[in-house]
């Protein structure tokens, strides 16, 4: 298929489109229908015609929640509140809905500040910090933790990535600066985590890099949304432009560059989806890109759009698989699956007529 992005969007959303799509972990951002249910929700908000799809799919993950187990952001309530939430778009859809998701989110929010076990986007404080962030409720004591871990967690080979590490906990203290959410020490943490990341980056011909973890002699990780220099680009930008700090946003944007300069053998990607894929690396282009307009990164995000968009398949059930150790996989989902490959391409596809999308708040990158 041609990169004509509309077209590539929209047969992906037709292929989406039946309930039975959700797969075999329905409550899930991975794989199953929340994730589904959000691509329908940004799409919905430029044609309306997108919405009842969105509804089914929401409606088929919260049939499913009894059977669901409950692992932080990316699978069980908070994942359906997260996709409750770019459903409704800013109106008063789901209201009822929301509210009683977020009151499990809260109760399960304070179960891991009394019983401390993980603090990333997947299952730990941040993830649902960040849902329990757009619903207005008090994060104030999650923001205390994760400055207390800001000093714990900066230790020899302690995990930098996005997903799982440093920069994640960088990332929402920056989110919820933007949302004027503060508590005492948080710009100092902010400052503490951004210099680590900072001193453990390396560096090569093509630019900075970052490893997977910090390491007396660093290693490029590969450059995804959940390790490398996407996912801590973003964090990086993102903080340096609530704090003022033109150094970090510099770094991030340098960093960016210098991925797009090495052979795309040396990205180290797993096909097209969000995690460990290309459209995790073109949705942090983009970000980026359009927040700096920085010429070098829009024209890669472009390229990388167009590389995204040649891993289209006919035969594939969703039109785009996950690779999966090697083997091409049919998922439906956001962050492994063809739902999350067709948001990145949306503004490729003149979705973005509205104002940015919402969807990679699951991602930290909004």
């Amino acid at each position: 298929m041609t990169a004509d992005f509309a077209a590539l969007v929209t047969e992906t959303a037709r292929r989406l489109t039946p309930v039975g799509s959700g797969g075999t972990r329905p409550t899930s951002l991975f794989r199953g229908h929340p994730g589904v249910a959000m691509l329908f929700g940004e799409l919905g908000r430029t044609d309306e015609r997108w919405l009842p799809m969105a509804h089914r799919h929401l409606a088929a993950a919260v049939a499913a929640l009894a059977d669901a187990p409950a692992a932080g952001l990316y699978e069980g309530p908070a994942a359906v509140l997260a996709a409750a939430q770019t459903c409704a778009a800013g109106t008063g859809r789901y209201r009822g809905l929301r509210a009683r998701l977020t009151a499990y989110a809260e109760a399960a929010q304070a179960h891991r500040l009394a019983h401390p076990r993980g603090y990333d986007v997947v299952n730990g404080l941040t993830g649902l910090g960040r849902v329990l962030l757009d619903a207005g409720a008090d994060v104030g004591p999650t923001l205390a933790a994760l400055v207390r871990l800001a000093v714990t967690e900066t230790r020899p080979g302690a995990d930098a990535g996005m997903a799982h590490g440093v920069a994640g906990i960088l990332a929402f203290l920056a989110l919820a600066a933007e949302h004027e959410r503060v508590v005492p020490g948080q710009q100092d943490a902010m400052h503490h985590l951004a210099g680590w990341l900072r001193d453990i980056a390396g560096e090569d011909a093509a630019g900075p890099y970052f490893p997977a973890w910090a390491a007396e002699t660093p290693v490029p990780a590969k450059s995804a949304w959940c390790y490398g220099a996407p996912g801590v680009a973003v964090a990086l930008h993102r903080a340096g432009t609530v704090l003022g700090e033109p150094a970090w946003r510099r770094l991030a944007v340098e960093a960016l560059r210098a991925v797009t300069r090495r052979p795309e053998a040396e990205w180290h990607l797993d096909g097209p989806t969000v995690c460990h894929g290309y459209a995790g690396l073109l949705h942090a282009l983009h970000r980026v890109g359009t927040a700096t307009g920085d010429p070098e990164l829009l024209a890669a995000a472009g390229r990388v759009a167009r590389r995204v968009a040649a891993c289209a398949d006919e035969t594939a059930e969703f039109l785009f698989r996950h690779h999966e150790s090697g083997a091409p996989v049919d998922v439906a989902g956001l962050v492994e699956g063809a739902a999350g490959v067709a948001c990145a391409l949306l503004p490729f596809a003149g979705y973005d007529a509205r104002g940015p999308s919402s969807w990679d708040r699951v991602l930290l990158f909004s």
